[in-house]
C-alpha cells in the first residue's frame, strides 16, 4: 500500500514537471516594447510615403529608428522562440525583415543599390516583380497567423488582418501601382489602421501587466 502511494506521488510530481519547466529567461519578450515599436514604425513609413509632417526632411532619423527597431524586434523574436512562443517569434520576425529591407532598400544604401543595378541586366520592372515576391511571403506568412489566432482575441485577428491587406496591396504596388494611384495609398492606409490597432493592443497589455490581475485581464495572450 506504502508502494502504490509512492508510485502516485511520484507520477504526480514527473505530470507537474512540464509546467515546472518552462523556458523563461527574460520578461522583455513579454513586454509591449514590440507593440509600440511596430506600430509606430508602421505610421512614420506610411506618412513618409504619404507626405505627412514634412518627413522627408528627416530621412536619415527615420531609417536610423527603423533600424533601431529592426534589431530590437529581432531579439524579442529570439527570445519567443526560445520560450516556446511561435507565433509571437513568427511575428517580430516578419516585421523584423520588414524593417531591414526597409532601411536596406531605402536608407542609407539606397544610392549603392542604384548605382549596382544600373548598367546590368536588372531593369526596374524586374526589381519591382522581385519585391512582388518577397510580399507575397509576407502576405501569405499573415495569413497563416490570422487562421491561428481565432483563439487569441479578435482584436489580434483584425491586426493581423489589416497587415495581411497592407501587404496584399504592397505586391499589387508591384505589380498594377504603375496603372492605378490608389493602390499605394489603399497600403499605406492599411498600415496607418494597423499601426493603430498595435498602439491600442500595446495600451490594453500595459493595463493589463500595471493594474489588473490575471483573472480580470483586457486581453488574453498571444502565445
Amino acid at each position: 500500500m506504502h508502494s502504490k502511494n509512492n508510485i502516485k506521488e511520484a507520477s504526480n510530481k514527473k505530470g507537474e514537471l512540464p509546467h515546472i519547466n518552462i523556458r523563461k529567461i527574460s520578461t522583455l519578450s513579454d513586454s509591449i516594447i514590440n507593440y509600440f515599436l511596430i506600430g509606430l514604425c508602421l505610421f512614420l513609413n506610411s506618412a513618409y510615403n504619404l507626405d505627412w509632417f514634412e518627413l522627408k526632411n528627416h530621412s536619415d532619423f527615420l531609417y536610423t529608428y527603423f533600424l533601431f527597431s529592426a534589431i530590437v524586434l529581432y531579439i524579442i523574436g529570439l527570445m519567443n522562440w526560445y520560450e516556446g512562443k511561435d507565433l509571437l517569434f513568427l511575428f517580430d520576425f516578419i516585421l523584423s525583415f520588414y524593417f531591414f529591407v526597409i532601411y536596406f532598400k531605402e536608407g542609407h544604401f539606397k544610392n549603392k543599390f542604384d548605382g549596382f543595378n544600373q548598367g546590368t541586366i536588372i531593369d526596374m520592372n524586374d526589381n519591382n516583380k522581385l519585391q512582388g515576391v518577397f510580399y507575397i511571403i509576407l502576405f501569405s506568412l499573415f495569413l497563416m497567423l490570422i487562421c491561428s489566432s481565432f483563439k487569441k482575441g479578435i482584436i489580434y485577428m483584425i491586426n493581423y488582418i489589416f497587415l495581411f491587406i497592407g501587404f496584399v496591396f504592397l505586391f499589387c504596388d508591384k505589380f498594377f501601382g504603375n496603372k492605378h494611384d490608389w493602390i499605394p495609398k489603399a497600403h499605406n492606409y492599411s498600415f496607418i489602421v494597423a499601426g493603430g490597432f498595435m498602439w491600442i493592443i500595446g495600451v490594453l497589455k500595459f493595463i493589463n501587466q500595471a493594474f489588473l490581475t490575471k483573472d480580470n485581464r483586457l486581453l488574453g495572450q498571444t502565445d
